[in-house]
């Protein structure tokens, strides 16, 4: 968790939810459609390529984009990795949980590849090392590292500085390209990481050139810590509300630690045409998910993009040539995106791929929703100050929503029947999506409270 970095962004949970969902669906969603790889010499030019460009304009002409890029040329995958794991001892990882993660660490172990190597480290407090070296995910020295990991007993909290310095420590062993799987809740209790922590931690795992795989699984989840480490350092995440089985989600993470990288060693993005772009640094590229930057568009026309990417068969340029698209309601979201990613240059968005980006999109959808209930609610009720708060609030997300115009418009009006004409009054529907509809319940009187007390609402 971050003290100091989220929470200063001083968003309810309900908005939380919608930045931290589950970010496996996209690793799910996007593994498997990586295309043959072939051999690139190095400081070969690309053609254009696959490259997307959302767009979202406000009334007042501000546009918002969403640019999602692929890599290309491919390079061939290379014959063996080393993948440092990262194996979450701490007190929250008992019962299920436990059991669970000894599963997708076995399963894991099986799917990696003859010549693959790996270290496994256990995480709590300290970390600590469970075999001396690299070794074969097959051998006798990973089964007895495995038989110490299962004696011990989970105790204690977690610090996540502490297990990122053990890997890129690690990592300085290594022969091959590498990689890091985490298997834990990522709750670091044991240090609250602030932002300048963080963005240290991130610099050190990129200078490193080792991306974060992270199965989150245990009784609380910090997906936005795990999220914004596979954002910024080429990795992805998986969750256990995703619903797959642990020894899926094993073999789930073997594969993303197999998949090529593409670390930035420069880029040109034109400063005329993306006036704001979040994070201000163009992310790590991988074989078998795009990677996206959100910020603010100007201009006109196709926008060039051109990059030098560091890969294992060495140099490669990289240029993307992409129209926008038309303007879109959908994208309304980015709006608020790009207000939050200003707070620390973007450095703790969770977003990994266009399939988690779809995600923040969707779920912000029900939460303007919900949002309009809660204002309906207040204005049937009476609570004539919170509906208005409520509606300016939903308006200044959309400002020509035509139900919060009406309902700030008949709570203007005075005296009278409040109720809505063709409105019942009732409860405050909720979303389909059980996790969220929960958060919902739980949050709706501490944000009534909120209001009332004169808080701003801030909701993504």
């Amino acid at each position: 968790m971050f003290k100091g970095f989220f929470s200063q962004l001083a968003l309810p949970a309900l908005a939380m939810i919608a930045l931290s969902g589950s970010l496996g669906v996209a690793f799910a969603a996007e593994t498997g459609s990586e295309a043959a790889p072939s051999q690139a010499a190095p400081s070969q030019a690309a053609p254009s390529q696959a490259a997307r460009l959302d767009v979202y304009t406000q009334a007042g002409g501000t546009s918002y984009f969403a640019l999602s890029l692929k890599p290309a040329p491919a390079v061939a995958a290379p014959e063996a990795r080393d993948v440092v794991v990262l194996f979450d001892s701490s007190a929250s990882q008992t019962g299920e949980f436990r059991t669970d993660g000894m599963a997708a660490l076995d399963a894991m172990l099986r799917k990696l590849g003859p010549k693959d190597r790996v270290k496994l480290i256990a995480v709590d407090l300290n970390a600590v090392p469970l075999t001396e070296a690299f070794v074969s995910p097959s051998g006798d020295e990973i089964k007895a590292a495995v038989a110490k990991l299962k004696a011990r007993t989970p105790l204690g909290s977690t610090d996540m500085e502490k297990a990122m310095a053990a890997a890129i420590d690690a990592g300085k062993d290594a022969k091959n390209p590498k990689a890091v799987v985490y298997l834990g809740d990522g709750m670091s209790a044991a240090n609250l990481l602030g932002s300048k922590t963080f963005e240290t931690m991130v610099d050190s795992l990129l200078a490193a050139k080792l991306p974060v795989n992270s199965y989150a699984i245990g009784p609380r989840l910090d997906m936005r810590l795990l999220g914004a480490l596979a954002g910024r350092t080429g990795g992805v995440t998986i969750s256990q509300e995703d619903g797959a089985a642990a020894a899926e989600a094993g073999e789930m993470m073997a594969t993303a630690a197999a998949a090529t990288l593409y670390w930035p060693q420069s880029s040109v993005l034109p400063a005329d045409r993306l006036a704001e772009i979040f994070p201000q640094q163009l992310p790590p590229l991988r074989s078998d998910r795009d990677s996206v930057v959100v910020g603010v568009l100007k201009g006109q026309g196709p926008v060039s993009i051109k990059a030098t990417m560091e890969t294992a068969a060495g140099a490669v340029e990289m240029t993307w040539s992409v129209a926008p698209a038309k303007s879109s309601d959908k994208n309304k979201y980015l709006a608020r995106l790009v207000e939050i990613a200003r707070v620390d240059g973007g450095l703790s968005l969770p977003i990994v791929g266009t399939a988690s980006l779809m995600q923040v999109r969707n779920l912000s959808n029900i939460d303007l929703l919900n949002f309009e209930a809660l204002a309906s609610e207040a204005l049937a009720t009476g609570n004539i100050e919170t509906a208005k708060k409520l509606a300016d609030e939903v308006l200044r997300r959309d400002p020509k929503n035509k139900r919060a115009l009406a309902i700030k418009a008949k709570a203007g009006e005075k005296g009278g029947d409040l109720t809505l004409r063709g409105e019942k009054k009732q409860g405050v529907p909720t979303a389909n999506d059980g996790a969220f509809a929960q958060a919902f319940a739980q949050e709706r009187k501490v944000i009534a409270e909120q209001i009332t007390k004169g808080v701003q609402v801030t909701i993504n």
